[in-house]
C-alpha cells in the first residue's frame, strides 16, 4: 500500500488522547486489542471532560455548545481514534474560552488557554477550522488587555498553522492537493474564480438538505442513512428554542455579528475550495463536501439567530422549568436516534 503523505499534515495533536491511551496500554504490556480500547476510552474520556468545561465555563450560550457537544454525529465520534472528535474538542473548547475572555479580558489564564485552542485550530485536521479565528474580534475593547489578547490569539493561530502545515510537514498545504493530476486544485478556485463558485453553488443545491441536517449526523456513517431527517432536526431547534431564552447576559451588539458571519462566509467559501483536490477534472460540482465538516460552524449560526434580536431571556425560575423540559426532551430524541442506529445495523 502506498504511503498517506496528506498524513503528514495531521500532527500527532490530532490523535493526541488515543495515542497517550494506546502507549499507556502498551507500556503496561497489554495485548493490541486492549490498547486500542483504551485509546478509544481515554478519547471518550478527553472529549467528555472538556466539552463539559467548556459548557460550564461558557457566559454565553451554554445551550448551544451543548446541542453541538451532544448531536449524534458528535457522540459517535466522541470514542473514535479519528481526528474528528479533537476537531470538536477544540472548535468547542475555543468558542467557550473566547467568549470566557471576552467577560475576564484581565485573565492572563484565560488568555493562555484561549491561545493553546488557537493552536489547536491550526494544528488539527490539517489547519483547516483557523476558519474560526474571526471569533477572536469578539474581543472588542480598546484597553491594553483587550489589544494584547487579540494580538496574541491571532498570533498564536498563525504560527500553529504555518509550524504544522508548513515547517514540520516540509511542503504546502494539502488541501491544495496535486498538479498534473486528475483532480482540481484549490488553485484552481483562484485561476477561474467564476467556475469554482458555479461549482460550489451546484454542489450546495444538488446536497442542500445533506449539508445542513447532516452536520448533526443523520447519515452517520458511510454516508448511510440512519436516523430521520425530523429527529436530528428537532434537536437543533431545542438547543435554540434554550438559547433564546437562557438567562445569560450576553451583551451582545449588532456589530458582533460581523466576526460570526465571518466564519460562516470563510466556511463556504474555503471548505469547498480545499475538496478540490478530491474533485475530478471532469466534474461540474465540487466532490466530497460533508455535512460534518460544517457542524464546528453551528455555533457561530446559532449566536447569531439567538442572541440578538429575538432573544427573551426567561427569569431563574422559568429558565429551570424551560431547562428541564427542553433538555428531557432532547435526550428522548437522542435515545431514539440511538434506536434507529441499532436498528439499522442489527436487523441487516
Amino acid at each position: 500500500m502506498p504511503r498517506a503523505w496528506k498524513m503528514d499534515f495531521y500532527s500527532v495533536l490530532s490523535y493526541l488522547p488515543a495515542v497517550a491511551g494506546i502507549t499507556l496500554g502498551r507500556l503496561l504490556k497489554f495485548n493490541t486489542v486492549i490498547c486500542i480500547y483504551m485509546g478509544r476510552l481515554l478519547m471518550l474520556a478527553s472529549y467528555i471532560a472538556i466539552t463539559c468545561r467548556a459548557v460550564k465555563r461558557t457566559p454565553v450560550g451554554k445551550g448551544i455548545l451543548m446541542t453541538v457537544s451532544l448531536m449524534p454525529i458528535s457522540l459517535m465520534m466522541s470514542g473514535m481514534i479519528s481526528y474528528d472528535p479533537v476537531v470538536m474538542m477544540s472548535s468547542v473548547g475555543f468558542y467557550s474560552s473566547v467568549l470566557y475572555l471576552r467577560r475576564n479580558p484581565q485573565s492572563v489564564v484565560a488568555m493562555v488557554e484561549a491561545a493553546i485552542w488557537c493552536v489547536m485550530l491550526g494544528a488539527v485536521k490539517g489547519g483547516g477550522y483557523i476558519i474560526l479565528l474571526p471569533a477572536v474580534m469578539l474581543l472588542k475593547g480598546s484597553s491594553k488587555s483587550d489589544v494584547r489578547n487579540r494580538i496574541v490569539l491571532f498570533l498564536s493561530g498563525a504560527l500553529s498553522i504555518v509550524l504544522f502545515d508548513v515547517i514540520i510537514p516540509k511542503g504546502g498545504f494539502f488541501q491544495l492537493g496535486l498538479p498534473d493530476s486528475d483532480k482540481l486544485t484549490a488553485f484552481d478556485a483562484i485561476k477561474d474564480p467564476v467556475k469554482y463558485l458555479c461549482m460550489s453553488l451546484e454542489a450546495f443545491a444538488q446536497d442542500l438538505d445533506y449539508l445542513t441536517v447532516n452536520s448533526g449526523g443523520a447519515r452517520p456513517v458511510l454516508n448511510e442513512a440512519a436516523i430521520p431527517y425530523i429527529i436530528v432536526a428537532l434537536l437543533f431547534v431545542i438547543g435554540g428554542v434554550f438559547a433564546l431564552v437562557e438567562n445569560d447576559g450576553d451583551g451582545f451588539d449588532p456589530g458582533d455579528r460581523k466576526p460570526l458571519w465571518a466564519i460562516v462566509a470563510l466556511s463556504l467559501l474555503f471548505t469547498p475550495a480545499m475538496l478540490l483536490s478530491w474533485t475530478p477534472v471532469v466534474y461540474r460540482y465540487v466532490d466530497g463536501i460533508q455535512g460534518r465538516y460544517f457542524l464546528p460552524i453551528v455555533p457561530a449560526l446559532m449566536l447569531i439567530a439567538t442572541k440578538f434580536d429575538l432573544k427573551i431571556p426567561a427569569s431563574p425560575d422559568r429558565e429551570q422549568v424551560y431547562y428541564e423540559k427542553l433538555w428531557s426532551l432532547f435526550y428522548i430524541l437522542s435515545v431514539a436516534a440511538v434506536y434507529y442506529l441499532m436498528r439499522l445495523n442489527l436487523t441487516r
